[in-house]
């Protein structure tokens, strides 16, 4: 397993569940979707940087269960377990996630988002 690439993809994802639209914009590939449980469903990229620029941001999440798989020296896959809170609310959510990445001129942008949370998680 190549420890510094997951690592860095890690450090990508905590910014995607931490960060702002600007993140959004420049580490997002631009034919990107995510997709979310009903009723959000599938977005694209500018749906997604639309959303994040309405509702309040997590403000800490931990990531277990790491696996990353490399597709070919181009696109990989992280697929990981997540747990995150938002400021002033006390349920956390927990959720199987999976992101796809692709090398776009030695930068590695986020292709793919998957998230199936708990069956009790909000």
């Amino acid at each position: 397993m190549d420890i510094n690439l997951e690592t860095q993809l890690l450090d990508l994802e905590r910014h995607f569940w931490k960060g702002d639209t600007e993140f959004y914009h420049q580490n997002l590939a631009d034919d990107s979707l995510m997709v979310f449980a009903m009723p959000i469903g599938v977005l694209t990229k500018d749906e997604v940087i639309r959303s994040i620029a309405l509702g309040p941001r997590w403000n800490e999440v931990h990531f277990s269960d790491v696996h990353l798989l490399r597709l070919s020296d181009r696109i990989v896959t992280l697929i990981y377990r997540a747990r995150a809170a938002r400021l002033g609310d006390e349920t956390a959510y927990e959720a199987s996630a999976s992101s796809i990445y692709v090398n776009a001129g030695g930068a590695w942008k986020l292709a793919f988002h998957q998230q199936t949370p708990d069956d009790d998680s909000n």
